[in-house]
């Protein structure tokens, strides 16, 4: 089970409550396809590259972590093991990110100014807070779920059929 979860330019860091899995970093390689780092309760780290989206949601999202990462990661594809990770500085990543939130939480959305570098050769975008990177992509290949993770705003949605535009400039009347 989730316990926190932060999503910054493209990467995906998730704590979990599970039996053997605390932690997991996600890294958005394309729509399709993710690099995945997975850390046990022991510090012990492994590295699946090429982990399919739907898995990598079905493992992250299931209320056990310990037995979706043998159904959906170990069983599907060849980890490897690389350094261990030192369990105290994830906590302190993790206390991190929360300190940010809470800052961020206390100002005034309207004093939050976001400032955004353009290249005009490559159309690479970069979305900058205090002079700090918190989303880059390039420009006309921009997901509006992607811009809403890394600003971290909650939404919700829903898929629909149809989307109406409804305006009232043909009416005699302002609608409020």
């Amino acid at each position: 089970m989730i316990v926190y979860n932060k999503y910054i330019n493209g990467e995906d860091f998730t704590w979990y409550d599970s039996s053997n899995v605390i932690f997991s970093k996600c890294y958005d390689n394309n729509s399709v396809t993710k690099t995945l780092k997975i850390v046990f309760k022991n510090g012990r780290t492994y590295l699946y590259k090429d982990v399919s989206t739907d898995d990598y949601v079905a493992f992250k999202t299931a209320s056990s972590n310990g037995s979706a990462i043998n159904t959906y990661i170990i069983k599907k594809y060849q980890g490897a093991r690389i350094s261990d990770t030192d369990i105290d500085k994830l906590q302190e990543l993790q206390n991190n990110f929360k300190k940010d939130e809470d800052k961020l939480n206390n100002e005034k959305l309207s004093n939050i100014v976001y400032h955004i570098d353009i290249c005009s050769k490559t159309g690479e975008i970069q979305m900058k807070m205090d002079n700090k990177p918190v989303y880059t992509a390039i420009e006309g290949k921009v997901s509006i779920f992607d811009i809403l993770r890394a600003m971290n705003i909650r939404y919700s949605y829903s898929e629909v059929d149809d989307i109406k535009n409804e305006t009232d400039e043909q009416d005699e009347e302002i609608k409020l």
